[in-house]
């Protein structure tokens, strides 16, 4: 019986040993991941700030002119306009707007003095004009 103490023994530690060593992985596995989708996400948004930007260059009867003053193309698939903050469908000519080009989005109705336009894109960036 003086043999089975030491054998139950190093069991013990064995498993002490791989439950620890699991415990470390699991730990180092999970903060690698939720570290990597944190940097993806700011990485991402500092790209939609930098690349993603346009402004409205003029309202006129249905026509909204806008201009990609960005460091990317733009996918005009994803843009909404907002007139008095109710949503509106709009019309382009093209369905990607390239860097220091203007497109001109024509709208179901005329736009009303002191309307409030707002454009938002793809990263929800966007510009804001008052009709006067």
């Amino acid at each position: 019986m003086k043999g089975v103490t030491p054998v139950i023994a190093e069991m013990f530690l064995v498993g002490i040993t791989i439950s620890l060593i699991s415990a470390a992985f699991y730990f180092y596995q999970t903060t690698l991941e939720s570290s990597k989708e944190i940097v993806e996400k700011e990485g991402e948004r500092i790209y939609c700030d930098i690349s993603s930007n346009f402004i409205i260059k003029e309202v006129s009867g249905k026509n909204i002119t806008i201009w990609n003053n960005g460091g990317s193309k733009l996918n005009l698939e994803y843009f909404r306009v907002y007139v008095n903050e109710k949503p509106v469908n709009f019309n382009s000519t093209v369905s990607i707007l390239e860097q220091n080009n203007l497109t001109i989005f024509v709208l179901d109705n005329n736009i009303s003095l002191d309307s409030i336009i707002r454009v938002f894109g793809n990263c929800n960036t966007g510009d804001s004009f008052i009709v006067k």
